[in-house]
């Protein structure tokens, strides 16, 4: 094997020892957040509707985890949609927070998975309106160290 063939090789090893096993750090970050997240929201829930029930029992607060990677919050009319997203990213390099010196350190403190939190009228899943619009309340972003970075989206 050629000297530049045996370096392309160590290369590519080198990036999937240290990028893909951060990678699968990050994701299993996240599942762990999102699992967080669901135990709260289920508790909110619980706590809401205790309180709510004795005001007027029309008023509903649940949950329903949909799928293993979304769950839902209703509150009256309103449904708050949890959703984290599979795939790991990484900010674009024109992001503010490669300026920061905890990026900076290490590169891989830039890879995140993310949980997008969505509110929608609760009639729209009811009546399965699928063109109805919900609104991208904030992303909360979870990197290989579980640190993370909540952004508010604007509206």
């Amino acid at each position: 094997m050629s000297e530049t063939l045996k370096n392309q090789k160590e290369h590519i090893l080198k990036l999937l020892k240290e990028k893909s096993v951060m990678k699968q750090d990050v994701f299993r970050n996240t599942v762990a957040s999102f699992e967080m997240v669901k135990k709260c929201v289920d508790e909110i829930a619980k706590e809401l509707n205790a309180e709510t029930q004795a005001i007027d029992k029309r008023i509903v607060v649940s949950t329903l985890e949909t799928t293993s990677h979304a769950t839902q919050l209703k509150v009256a009319g309103d449904m708050l949609e949890f959703f984290m997203h599979t795939n790991v990213f990484e900010f674009e390099k024109s992001h503010a927070m490669y300026r920061t010196g905890y990026v900076k350190q290490n590169e891989y403190n830039s890879y995140c998975g993310i949980i997008n939190v969505y509110n929608f009228l609760a009639d729209s899943f009811k009546f399965n309106r699928l063109n109805d619009l919900g609104y991208l309340v904030c992303r909360i972003f979870i990197n290989r160290e579980m640190k993370f970075l909540l952004k508010q989206e604007d509206r």
